[in-house]
């Protein structure tokens, strides 16, 4: 029995996810897909345009059979500990085969390279240091460094996001010895095109119609209405603007700042963006004032989302995200798949409906479950209507 696995974020779902999900089911031919999908704060350090509930039941009704929350502290870090936290909770919940897409689109050279990172020839750690020396971003310096260790390599393909996780992903299957198989498909379409006439707009692209006023394209009808139904609701669409006050709030209030009070601080990072905020409370004036060729975009707003929601070095440790995920969070679920039900009543890890349903008996689960119910309740913060807190214990599972 095959159980297909994906990693997602859905920020929202568009065609390119269903194009994804259809040969992605194609290729492996499962008895039930899985979806590990980041909370309401993703990998890219930004607040989903809505929340958890309505992009996992985007999901279910495209066709996933159940959807699982990548609890945020690993659905906040960079691409190793992202990809870390999502394997693991993709193994853990019975998946046999992963699916992702790639710029690439080849899994030989992904492989490749992947060894090459896991290893670190001398060549290789040599040429990145050089790189970094000589004030190259990590992505630069990476490309240069793969291309002296293995000459065929395009130095540029560690710059594009999808090759970057799918590399991290095979790196963790081969790090931890995950029984799990990887495939990959060729990613479609623009990252940026706004044409009305692209199907396949990007997930970025359409964040920018609907945060523009309009009606988002380049999404599947049900997609669509959930999202609209969000947006009617006051429930959206959320970004950092909204967010901003409260983090310029917590920054302001240190008096002075450590180099490493924050994770991804370091480098001088975190002081940065202390200095900045005492500058201006405009969020785009604050990202143009501290990002830089060696500080990208993604770093920054990571490390803005840890200060926002209170996240500190010393709880990441605590909770040890070397480690897999304590608990399966269902978010979504095919109530008719008896696969799934079977997975569910077998799992190696606690299963989690509803926050209301755990005793605090195990610290880990506590402290890592606490922190997701935290980062619900400030990213409500950002509604017009039904701000609350506490939904971890009273949102309904959303099945189909």
């Amino acid at each position: 029995m095959k159980i297909l696995g994906l990693v997602v974020e859905y920020n929202p779902f568009h065609y390119g996810h269903l194009y994804q999900l259809e040969r992605a089911k194609e290729l492996v031919k499962p008895s039930a897909t899985i979806a590990v999908m980041s909370g309401n704060f993703t990998q890219r350090g930004e607040p989903a345009l809505v929340d958890k509930w309505a992009r996992a039941e985007m999901a279910v009704t495209a066709g996933i059979d159940l959807v699982l929350e990548l609890p945020v502290m690993w659905a906040t870090q960079s691409a190793p500990g992202f990809a870390t936290g999502a394997l693991h909770l993709l193994t853990l919940a019975g998946a046999t085969d992963i699916c992702f897409g790639s710029e690439l689109g080849q899994i030989d050279t992904l492989e490749a390279v992947s060894d090459i990172l896991l290893e670190e020839p001398f060549l290789y750690r040599q040429t990145l240091h050089k790189a970094l020396k000589l004030g190259h971003s990590f992505a630069t310096a990476q490309g240069l460094a793969l291309q002296a260790a293995c000459p065929q390599t395009d130095p540029a393909l560690c710059k594009q996001p999808n090759n970057t996780l799918a590399i991290e992903y095979l790196i963790a299957i081969k790090k931890f010895g995950l029984p799990i198989k990887a495939h990959t498909i060729r990613r479609i379409g623009s990252y940026h095109s706004l044409l009305p006439t692209e199907t396949m707009l990007s997930a970025t692209a359409i964040r920018q119609q609907v945060l523009s006023g309009h009606t988002a394209q380049g999404m599947p009808k049900a997609a669509a209405s959930i999202l609209q139904q969000r947006i009617d609701a006051g429930q959206g669409p959320v970004n950092w603007q909204q967010l901003a006050p409260y983090l310029f709030y917590h920054l302001r209030s240190q008096t002075q700042i450590a180099e490493h009070q924050w994770p991804e601080a370091g480098e001088g990072l975190g002081k940065r963006l202390w200095l900045a905020a005492r500058q201006t409370n405009d969020w785009e004036k604050l990202l143009r004032s501290v990002k830089t060729r060696r500080f990208p975009l993604t770093r920054l707003q990571r490390l803005c989302t840890y200060v926002l929601l209170g996240l500190t070095p010393t709880q990441i440790e605590k909770v040890d995200t070397t480690q897999p995920p304590p608990y399966l969070r269902v978010l979504a679920l095919n109530t008719a798949s008896l696969t799934i039900r079977k997975l569910l009543k077998t799992s190696q890890l606690p299963v989690i409906y509803s926050a209301a349903d755990v005793a605090p008996t195990d610290t880990r689960l506590v402290e890592c479950l606490q922190q997701d119910i935290k980062a619900t309740d400030i990213y409500t913060l950002a509604w017009q209507r039904g701000s609350q807190s506490g939904l971890d214990f009273t949102h309904r599972l959303v099945t189909r």
